[in-house]
């Protein structure tokens, strides 16, 4: 996400809500996650957060702050179910 802007994000976002609308027809709406929580793009000066970008395309998202706007219902932050820290602790090869 350090190697990308804003137009970029919006762009992919874009495109990927189309390939699901074309995959799913009749989908409807869905939510967004940010991937890792991680709701920047760029690094040092260049970053800048792309949460007005998914505002624009989501109804639901992954971070943000309720009360913002009607209709607007942000997704609790899910933790994780052990992913990396369960595979670690089983040891190589597992998972």
């Amino acid at each position: 996400m350090e190697r990308w802007r804003l137009a970029e994000i919006e762009a992919d976002v874009v495109a990927a809500s189309a390939r699901l609308r074309e995959l799913v027809p009749g989908i409807g709406r869905f939510s967004f996650a940010y991937p890792c929580g991680q709701s920047f793009v760029g690094k040092g000066p260049r970053r800048r957060s792309y949460e007005p970008v998914i505002a624009r395309h989501f109804t639901v998202e992954g971070a943000g702050r309720a009360g913002q706007r009607p209709g607007y219902l942000p997704a609790a932050p899910a933790g994780g179910l052990g992913g990396e820290r369960g595979r670690r602790s089983r040891g190589r090869g597992a998972g």
